[in-house]
């Protein structure tokens, strides 16, 4: 039975549960908003861009104890005014910010029928509730679930680069379905001057989005959240120039091969007769391995032999695996955002980004 987490409570402490038809709960897009201008002699209109307007998630459910007390008690927990974190059991990895929105009718929830709540998303987007698949440990849409709020083959929660001195190219993977992570940026350290160029694709050709920031000396803070930059705490927007940068997302879900684990020990796992002849064909790639009903692992494949159909993981296994275990192996390349960092004089002890996965 499904249910639904609100403003931290578990909506089974009050014997409330959804009703199982996931068709009828959630909207698997929020509605467009578009902006456009008519312009004479022109057919149509001019698309100028295109953002999300709010949207509403409708649960039908169902009480086990519809006594007045309880009920009462439910609209006290449901009734408190603002946005709550919305977490529903079937997309357990996602967190909702929305507000119950049902006018309350004391007969409609006490006859012991179904019924349906509303809440309304101002912020239509949801952020990941997970940062790492190990931390997740669930097994989602009956498989090998992927983009659910965790960062592939990282040994850490965050993206913490250390000892900048050079101008540096980084990678960040952004496990989401939309381009609209927002990232905040915590720079540790000291520069003349300091940019972020931020590239569309890994040919590093064409810039989407840079930001720079003038002298420092201390904690920089750069908040994509707010638009706002913080030197040792102070609010200081006067030294910057540019955009606040805004990750991609992966915005597809290439499925490249899946079957059964041969063996695997160590940084070495062997595919069955499924996987790809092809020397180098999964590498740069992320393959999922099923160790039960609930656990589920993940590992970037840095290279790959055709003949044997042996993989060569970025960070080792566990613990030995067999046949009994399956793979599914994934393209992620839509997924990693390309960043350089740049200045005069840079000494860096650090830079972090902080952001969650954004989802539709």
């Amino acid at each position: 039975m499904d249910y639904f987490i609100y403003d931290g409570v578990d909506s089974r402490d009050f014997g409330l549960y959804v009703m199982n038809d996931k068709n009828l709960k959630l909207n698997l897009s929020p509605p467009k908003r578009s902006y456009t201008e008519t312009v004479n002699g022109i057919d149509g209109k001019l698309l100028f861009g295109q953002d999300y307007e709010t949207r509403s998630i409708h649960l039908k459910c169902y009480l086990t104890d519809s006594s007045e007390t309880n009920l009462r008690t439910i609209m006290s927990w449901l009734g408190g005014l603002n946005e709550r974190q919305l977490i529903l059991s079937y997309e357990a990895y996602k967190i909702y910010t929305g507000t119950f929105e049902n006018q309350v009718e004391l007969n409609i929830y006490s006859n012991k029928g179904l019924f349906e709540l509303e809440f309304q998303l101002y912020s239509p987007l949801a952020k990941s509730r997970f940062t790492t698949l190990e931390t997740a440990n669930i097994v989602y849409g009956g498989g090998y679930s992927y983009g659910g709020g965790w960062v592939y083959g990282s040994t850490s929660d965050d993206y913490t680069f250390n000892d900048i001195t050079v101008s540096t190219d980084i990678e960040i993977y952004h496990g989401g379905n939309v381009n609209k992570a927002l990232p905040i940026i915590t720079v540790e350290g000291s520069a003349d001057d300091i940019t972020f160029k931020q590239y569309t694709d890994s040919t590093k050709t064409e810039v989407y989005k840079e930001f720079s920031y003038g002298s420092f000396n201390g904690t920089l803070v750069i908040n994509s959240e707010v638009y706002n930059t913080f030197l040792n705490g102070t609010l200081d927007n006067s030294s910057f120039e540019g955009r606040y940068l805004q990750l991609f997302g992966k915005t597809n879900w290439d499925v490249k091969g899946s079957g059964n684990i041969i063996s695997g020990s160590g940084l070495y796992i062997t595919l069955d007769d499924r996987a790809s002849d092809v020397d180098d064909y999964y590498n740069n790639e992320v393959v999922f391995i099923g160790l039960g009903e609930q656990e589920i692992i993940n590992r970037k494949i840095i290279d790959y032999d055709g003949n044997t159909k042996t993989a060569t993981l970025e960070y080792a296994l566990n613990s030995d695996l067999t046949i009994n275990y399956r793979y599914s192996i994934y393209s992620v390349a839509s997924g990693i955002n390309y960043i350089n960092i740049n200045g005069t004089n840079l000494n860096l002890t650090s830079v972090k980004f902080d952001f969650n996965y954004i989802y539709l």
